[in-house]
C-alpha cells in the first residue's frame, strides 16, 4: 500500500472507531492511549516514505485549533500531504490564529480551521473536512 492510502483507509478508520468506542464507553481511557500510541508510531515510520524528492505542489501550513491538544490528525494529514508532492510546515496543536500569523511566511494558504463557518468568518481561502479534499481543494486553487 501507498503511503497516504495506509493513512487513510487503514490508520483513520482505525482511529474514527477506537474514538466512537471510547465515546460510548466501551472503551477505557488506557485502551485509546495504547491505540493512540501504535498509531503515533505507525505514522512516524512512514513519514520519511511519505517525503517526496523533486518540485513541490506549493507549501501548506498546518496548525490544530486553539485548545486541541492532540497533534496525530495534524501528522496524518502532514504525512498524506507530503506523500502527495505538497511541502508542509507542521505548527502542532494547540494553535493560536496570532501564533499561525506569527508563522514564518512560507505558507501560501491559510491554515486549516474546524469547520467551514469558522473559515468564512477568518476570510480563509478554503476549507475541507479531511485530507483528500483538503488536497483536492489545493490542486484546484494552483
Amino acid at each position: 500500500m501507498r503511503p497516504d492510502t495506509v493513512h487513510l483507509d487503514l490508520l483513520a478508520p482505525c482511529l474514527r472507531e477506537i474514538g466512537d468506542r471510547w465515546a460510548a464507553g466501551s472503551l477505557s481511557v488506557g485502551g485509546e492511549h495504547v491505540a493512540t500510541a501504535v498509531a503515533v508510531r505507525v505514522a512516524a515510520r512512514l513519514a520519511p516514505l511519505c517525503a517526496r524528492r523533486g518540485r513541490t505542489r506549493g507549501t501548506v501550513m498546518i496548525g490544530g485549533s486553539a485548545g486541541v491538544l492532540h497533534g496525530l490528525l495534524i501528522t496524518l494529514i502532514t504525512n498524506v500531504l507530503r506523500s502527495r508532492g505538497w511541502e508542509v510546515l507542521e505548527l502542532g496543536p494547540n494553535t493560536t490564529v496570532a501564533d499561525l500569523m506569527e508563522a514564518p511566511q512560507a505558507a501560501r494558504r491559510r491554515p486549516g480551521v474546524p469547520d467551514a463557518t469558522v473559515a468564512r468568518r477568518l476570510v480563509a481561502d478554503g476549507w475541507a473536512p479531511d485530507a483528500d479534499q483538503l488536497d483536492a481543494l489545493l490542486s484546484d486553487s494552483g
